[in-house]
């Protein structure tokens, strides 16, 4: 669920889910302190935590998405709050990734950048370990043969600040992967920076390939078991969960 604190008022937005929960708080309350960083409920009979990392200050100034993860916040509209049903809502400025072999894979991803936030990360292809995994083109999942891709993603997820997209060069041509899709990318035309939502990122990349998509997934996994938690229907996307 979606914690919306509000803050010294009781008005309700205008999207009707029952997986947004309102928290009535004053300007002096300790929202940290008092809920934030209290151990989370899980959903009955399952191991899924009842509330989303993300959460919301409703206060004067408009709504703002937070996170327990870090400090950061961004000023939302209410149309953006439903995305966090999907997966995480990044606040902070999160980099793109872009793997490179050598100096020619470097210039040419240079030229293809238009993102603000980027990191560029040399690849040695020959440090000790190093292998090779089945690569696959998006849509149609083709088999571009074998390839570093699947090593592109972890090392992605172990870079400070929590990227989640990275790009690649291969044979002058442009492709983007997520962590959350392992060996599968597809081809672009230029570097661009991250969307926040998971929600957007899945469906820039791989327009909701749900079976695929570990993030996705792991989301649809939470919805199922909140509708039964919750004893109330509720959607994911195409999709709706019953409380059976």
């Amino acid at each position: 669920m979606l914690r919306i604190f509000r803050v010294d008022h009781h008005d309700e937005l205008s999207i009707q889910d029952p997986r947004l929960m309102y928290i009535d708080v004053t300007k002096d309350t300790n929202i940290k302190q008092e809920y934030i960083k209290k151990k989370v409920p899980k959903m009955r009979n399952s191991p899924f935590p009842l509330y989303l990392k993300n959460y919301v200050l409703w206060d004067e100034s408009g709504l703002i998405m937070k996170s327990i993860k870090n400090d950061d916040e961004l000023e939302v509209e209410e149309s953006e709050l439903p995305k966090a049903f999907y997966g995480y809502y990044e606040t902070r400025d999160a980099s793109v990734v872009a793997f490179y072999l050598n100096d020619e894979e470097l210039e040419f991803l240079k030229s293809k950048n238009q993102a603000r936030n980027i990191r560029y990360e040399f690849f040695d292809e020959n440090q000790p370990g190093v292998g090779t995994s089945t690569w696959l083109l998006f849509p149609g999942r083709i088999e571009l043969g074998s390839h570093y891709v699947s090593t592109y993603g972890l090392r992605t997820k172990r870079i400070e600040g929590e990227p989640r997209m990275f790009y690649f060069t291969e044979n002058d041509r442009l492709f983007c992967g997520t962590i959350s899709m392992s060996i599968s990318t597809i081809e672009v035309k230029d570097i661009l920076d991250c969307p926040r939502s998971q929600y957007d990122i899945s469906e820039k990349v791989y327009k909701f390939d749900t079976h695929r998509d570990g993030a996705m997934f792991g989301s649809k996994l939470d919805t199922k078991f909140l509708a039964k938690h919750l004893g109330v229907p509720l959607k994911f996307l195409d999709q709706t969960f019953m409380p059976e």
